[in-house]
């Protein structure tokens, strides 16, 4: 609450009882860059601290550990939730790819154990697909086609 153009009073900070806090100010006298911690009340606080070469001082802004670390461990937070989701949206769609693949298999394995112990009354496997699978499940149904048309000839 002090004007531009008057005089700041402060107490002189050398004379503070916390020797940490004191290291961070002799660096600062020294015309030092850089950052300091010091417990104050069982806080831990930053002070980062750069000359002012202009004015023949220096500059420092004390920040509670608390407040710098917060960001953080809400990013870290943020970060949890996404890759969290990521995995289980991997799962999803691995599972979906990996039973597009399988169950068309499986169902070609069981007709054709069905074809194996007889059973000629199957009936075509409707397909859409365009990949290999639909390429295999076309080529099951021409050899069922074969097979029945193989088996109703007379001998």
């Amino acid at each position: 609450n002090t004007a531009w153009n008057e005089t700041v009073k402060t107490d002189n900070a050398l004379e503070t009882g916390n020797d940490e806090f004191k290291a961070i100010v002799r660096q600062m006298m020294m015309g030092a860059t850089g950052i300091g911690s010091h417990t104050e009340d069982g806080n831990k606080n930053l002070v980062s601290y750069a000359p002012l070469p202009a004015i023949n001082a220096s500059v420092g802004i004390v920040v509670s550990d608390k407040d710098v670390k917060q960001p953080a461990k809400e990013i870290e937070k943020i970060i949890m939730y996404v890759w969290i989701g990521a995995v289980i949206v991997s799962i999803i769609i691995g599972l979906m790819i990996g039973n597009g693949i399988t169950n068309p298999i499986n169902d070609l394995a069981m007709r054709a154990d069905l074809i194996s112990q007889g059973r000629m009354d199957l009936e075509e496997i409707a397909t859409r697909r365009t990949d290999e699978i639909g390429v295999l499940i076309e080529a099951f149904n021409r050899l069922v086609t074969s097979l029945k048309i193989a088996m109703s000839r007379p001998r």
